[in-house]
C-alpha cells in the first residue's frame, strides 16, 4: 500500500515570486538588456523545476525509527530513539518536519497518546553506493513500566525553493496498528519503518522464596508437562487395540510381531507444577507497583528447579492466558506480553478484581488446589498470599 501525497502550495512564498519575476520583466522593459531578460526566463523556469524535485523527493524519500538498547531498559533510562531519513537522489531539501506519536500501551489509552512535530533537512546522496542520510535523537526517558511505542504518522517535505508542501499521509494514528512489533510500509525506493516498540521492565532486585506452606497450596498436580519431550506416565501393559485409543500409545514393534495392533497401557505418573495468579488493581499506580513485585519475585522463583504456571485474566477471547515460567528469560517475556496490552483488560467487570478472579479461576481450573496470587493483600500492602479451597 503506497503512501499517499498531497500538494500544498505556499501562497506566500508563491506570491513573492511572481513579484520577483514581474519586477525584472518591468525593468527589462525600461532598460532592455539582456542580463534582465536571461532572470526573467531563468525565474519563470526554475520554480517548476522545484516543484517536480520536490515531487521527486517526497516521493522517493523514506524514514525509519530505531531503538538502540531495546533490550535492557528500565525505568529511568534515557531511551534516545532515532528517527532518520533516507534520501536515494542527488538533491535535497532544507526540511522535512515529521508528525510523531509516543504512548505507553501499557497504562495509556489510545486518546491519551502524545503528539509532537520534528524537524530536520533532507540531505542529498554523495555517491552511487549510499544514500543521503539525516537524523535526530529524541530525549525521551521511560519513567514507567510497560511497552511503549513511538511512530511516525506523517511528514511533510518542500521543495528545494519552498514554494509547494508535499505531504505524506502514512495512516491516522498508532492505535490503529496491530501488535506491538515495528510495523514497516512499503514505499517506492525503501522502506518506511513506521514505528519501533522497546519494553521497560521493572529493575531486577532480589526477592526471596515463599515458605514450604505456602508453596505447597500453590503446587498442582499435572498428568503431563506442556514441553515436548516430556512424559509423565509410565508403561505397565501391553493389550489389544481398542477403537479410541491413541496411535501414539501403539506398540509399533509387538504389533509388527504379533499381526495385530498392540497398544501400550500407561499409568499416569502426576508431575508438581507451582500455580501463580496475577490479579492488578484499578489504580494505575498500585497497579505498577504490583507488576514491579511480582516481576521481581517470581524471577527469583524461576531460578528454583519447579515449573510455574502463572495466569493472567484477559478480556480477549482466551478469558485467562497461561504461561510458563522456567528461567528468568521466560518471565521477561511473559511480562512483555503482558504489558503489551492496556492494564485494564486484566481486570475483569466487578468491584473486586481479587473476588472477580477467584471466580474465573475457579470456573476455568475446578481440579486446581489452590494457588498463590499476587496483588493487593487484605491490610493494604503489595505482596501475595495462598489461596485454598479452589478445587470442587
Amino acid at each position: 500500500m503506497k503512501n499517499k501525497i498531497r500538494a500544498v502550495p505556499r501562497p506566500f512564498r508563491i506570491l513573492g515570486y511572481l513579484f520577483l519575476i514581474f519586477s525584472m520583466a518591468a525593468m527589462y522593459v525600461f532598460f532592455r538588456s539582456y542580463l534582465l531578460l536571461f532572470f526573467v526566463v531563468f525565474l519563470s523556469v526554475i520554480p517548476w523545476i522545484s516543484v517536480l524535485l520536490g515531487y521527486l523527493i517526497a516521493k522517493k524519500v523514506h524514514c525509519c525509527v530505531r531503538i538502540m538498547n531495546e533490550n535492557s531498559i528500565i525505568p529511568g533510562d534515557n531511551i534516545s530513539p532515532f528517527i532518520e531519513v533516507y534520501n536515494p537522489l542527488y538533491i535535497g531539501s532544507l526540511d522535512m518536519r515529521l508528525s510523531v506519536e509516543a504512548w505507553n500501551i501499557f497504562f495509556s489509552k489510545k486518546e491519551e497518546m502524545e503528539s509532537f512535530d520534528v524537524s530536520l533537512p533532507v540531505i542529498a546522496r554523495k555517491n552511487r553506493k549510499t544514500e543521503g542520510k539525516s537524523f535526530i535523537r529524541l530525549p525521551l526517558t521511560a519513567t514507567l513500566i510497560g511497552v511503549y511505542r513511538i511512530g511516525i504518522t506523517g511528514a511533510c517535505v518542500q521543495d528545494p525553493f519552498g514554494l509547494i508542501k508535499y505531504r505524506i499521509r502514512l495512516r491516522e494514528s498508532l492505535g490503529s496498528a496491530a501488535g506491538i512489533h515495528s510495523e514497516s510500509h512499503s514505499h517506492s525506493a525503501g522502506t518506511w519503518q513506521t514505528e519501533a516498540d522497546f519494553t521497560v521492565l521493572p529493575r531486577v532486585t532480589g526477592g526471596k522464596q515463599p515458605d514450604s506452606e505456602t508453596i505447597s497450596v500453590g503446587m498442582t498436580e499435572v498428568e503431563e508437562s506442556g514441553k515436548r519431550g516430556n512424559d509423565f506416565s509410565e508403561v505397565t501393559d501391553i493389550r489389544e487395540y481398542i477403537p479410541g485409543d491413541r496411535i501414539r500409545d501403539i506398540h509399533w514393534k509387538v504389533s509388527a510381531r504379533m499381526e495385530e495392533w498392540m497398544v501400550k497401557v500407561r499409568t499416569q505418573m502426576a508431575g508438581m507444577e507451582l500455580s501463580v495468579v496475577l490479579t492488578p488493581e484499578h489504580d494505575e499506580k498500585t497497579t505498577e507497583y504490583i507488576i514491579t513485585y511480582a516481576y521481581q519475585e517470581l524471577r527469583t522463583w524461576s531460578l528454583a528447579e519447579t515449573d510455574i504456571r502463572l495466569l493472567v485474566y484477559t478480556s480477549g477471547p482466551e478469558a485467562v492466558r497461561r504461561y510458563t515460567l522456567s528461567t528468568p528469560e521466560d518471565v521477561d517475556e511473559a511480562f512483555k506480553n503482558i504489558m503489551s496490552e492496556h492494564y485494564l483488560t486484566h481486570i475483569p467487570e466487578g468491584s473486586d478484581p481479587k473476588m472477580a478472579v477467584d471466580g474465573i479461576i475457579k470456573n476455568l481450573y475446578p481440579f486446581m488446589g489452590g494457588y498463590i496470587r499476587f496483588g493487593l493483600l487484605d491490610d493494604g500492602t503489595i505482596g501475595f498470599a495462598s489461596v485454598e479451597g479452589v478445587s470442587v
